[in-house]
């Protein structure tokens, strides 16, 4: 990874987390692996649903990622394969920021996590190792 990758890396990590933050609670209803769409606002509530919420922020879209009708990400005018975690790679260095959230995150964490906590965790550790580097 170039300098200049790890500081987009790091900017982007930045912004995610405080969008993610600042996200209303009624953002994060129900617990399901489902992308975010726009025919219901509130349909997911998942660590997918971030991914959802990714292409729908100004800032991220402006790097070229969009959402579909289903509310998956993917890269606009990108060579890349355009699943999820390879869009979640090219903006985060990581491409496990919108799998669902795993027992441990959620149900065997001391304090059983929300989502949006899962999220902000996630977040948190990739920031934490891009700045170590």
């Amino acid at each position: 990874m170039t300098d200049k990758e790890k500081n987009r890396y790091i900017l982007n990590l930045l912004v995610a987390h405080f969008v993610m933050y600042e996200m209303p609670d009624n953002a994060f209803v129900y617990d399901l692996a489902r992308w975010k769409c726009d025919k219901d606002e509130n349909e997911c509530g998942s660590p997918a649903c971030f991914g959802g919420w990714v292409g729908r922020i100004p800032f991220f879209k402006k790097q070229g990622v969009l959402v579909e009708g289903g509310g998956q990400p993917f890269l606009k005018n990108h060579t890349i394969k355009d699943y999820s975690s390879d869009v979640s790679d090219f903006l985060f260095g990581d491409s496990f920021m919108f799998i669902k959230s795993s027992y441990y995150e959620k149900v065997s964490h001391p304090d059983r996590l929300s989502d949006r906590e899962v999220i902000l965790n996630r977040i948190e550790r990739v920031l934490k190792r891009m700045l170590s580097q």
